[in-house]
């Protein structure tokens, strides 16, 4: 469905969850190990073949080095990282998101060390899991028929704390995969990279502060309006996804915060006969305490004015878990420039904040929805706001094909002043991590019906 990494978290204490009796992995010496073939992809998108031996054999894993890069992959280092996955990673996803696809029959889930041939200059994938490869070679030609992932070793190093929380991300991809296949449909790419952002957290026990301070960074394309929905704009806005994954994650860590005890939203998410908004609004509905009613526009109203009012209770907040900063809209555009002042072109899910000076009145036009945000109180939606509030201004498109941009209102301070003024991009770290969804665009893809073995 799309690509997967962020900037990992490299966090020095993980989360022990639960105790397990699972028998530690046996370790294979180097070169007994049996080798095998595999396909890959390229920062292209093109297919290559490389040899690999198998290094290590787990109770819920099988670990295969690439030959020409064996001595970036330590034996100890790679005993250690199939423990972390047998005895913690695998009975977390599993539990939270449910079972895999046992594609090649074997009970193991399949990890490729290899060096990932990425694109000069745009950082490198530190992992992906590729779906055509949960299908018989008749039916992708360059399927590897394995229920597997791929780890990057060169510059990633396994021995980082942030490869676990790669594999985290990746096994859900693959289990959302499975279960999406059996229920046979597909979901939204911003669905299953927020299920893999959630899965994450949940294995490291505490919040992903690169995600958080990514997002409170006045400087990103955030304030622009970029957010999770239309997941496609990585190079739209400049930033190659990395807005995608902050907002992604402080949304489904918004609606973990506000699920009643006892109810499982991810699960439900997973799980859903809607593999699109519906799927979120309809166990929102199920999961929320307090309430919320099953409609898109006022889920996403409410989660953009937490991001304002940072409410200690109630859903205009995180509870006081974590606290979120928003910024009015800039007047200068240092990413895509959409040429226009005010009214402001939107993509769908896209918002806005701006000051405004005076009463003003602002009626709601096709699918671009405003509220006014008191410095304290409920937001406001009768279309009349007061001098000194925040007006948010949202699209609240739900249709992602064919592309809709509307244009909404701003407050007046924003209103006189230019926002059409070309900037070059802030740059980004030269060498950083990506998400296979941001870096690999066809890495995901939904392709149909498996074969029947795999079924």
């Amino acid at each position: 469905m799309g690509k997967e990494l962020f900037l990992t978290t490299l966090v020095l204490c993980l989360l022990a969850l639960g105790s397990c009796e699972v028998p530690a992995p046996q370790e294979n010496a180097v070169d007994a190990g049996p080798e095998r073939w595999f396909w890959a992809k390229d920062g292209e998108d093109q297919f290559y073949q490389l040899e690999a031996r198998e290094l290590v054999t787990g109770t819920h894993s099988i670990f295969y080095v690439e030959t020409a890069n064996q001595d970036k992959a330590p034996r100890d280092a790679v005993v250690a990282l199939a423990d972390e996955f047998d005895t913690k990673i695998f009975p977390l996803i599993t539990r939270q998101f449910g079972d895999f696809l046992d594609m090649d029959q074997n009970g193991k889930v399949l990890f490729l060390l290899l060096d990932i041939r990425d694109l000069p200059g745009i950082g490198y994938t530190a992992g992906y899991f590729y779906s055509g490869d949960m299908y018989d070679p008749s039916i992708r030609e360059y399927s590897n028929k394995a229920d597997m992932i791929y780890v990057d070793i060169n510059p990633g190093n396994i021995q980082e704390p942030g490869v676990r929380y790669n594999l985290a991300h990746e096994f859900q991809h693959l289990v959302n995969f499975s279960v999406r296949q059996r229920i046979g449909s597909p979901q939204d790419v911003w669905i299953n990279e927020g299920l893999s952002s959630a899965a994450e957290y949940l294995y490291a026990g505490e919040h992903l502060k690169d995600r958080i301070d990514f997002f409170n960074d006045p400087r990103t394309s955030i304030p622009y309006g970029n957010n999770f929905y239309y997941w496609n704009d990585g190079l739209v806005y400049g930033d190659r996804g990395l807005a995608n994954y902050a907002t992604v994650y402080l949304f489904f860590q918004w609606l973990r915060i506000h699920t009643a005890p006892g109810k499982d939203i991810y699960k439900e998410i997973v799980q859903s006969e809607y593999g699109d908004y519906r799927g979120i609004t309809d166990a929102a509905a199920r999961c929320f305490d307090p309430p919320i009613a099953c409609d898109w526009e006022l889920l996403l109203q409410t989660w953009l004015a937490a991001n304002y009012l940072n409410e200690a209770s109630g859903l205009y907040g995180y509870k006081g878990e974590l606290v979120t900063q928003v910024f009015d809209l800039p007047p200068e555009r240092p990413y895509f420039i959409k040429q226009a002042e005010d009214p402001y072109p939107l993509f769908p899910g896209e918002a806005v904040y701006s000051e405004l000076a005076g009463d003003t009145l602002y009626a709601a036009a096709g699918n671009i929805r405003y509220a006014g945000l008191p410095k304290s109180g409920p937001v406001d939606t009768d279309g009349a706001y007061a001098k000194g509030w925040k007006l948010l201004t949202f699209n609240s498109n739900t249709s992602l094909s064919p592309i809709k941009i509307e244009s909404g209102r701003l407050g007046e301070h924003a209103a006189h002043r230019s926002i059409t003024a070309p900037h070059p991009e802030r740059p980004l770290p030269a060498l950083h991590a990506w998400e296979p969804a941001a870096a690999f665009p066809g890495r995901h893809d939904w392709f149909g019906p498996v074969d029947a073995q795999g079924k």
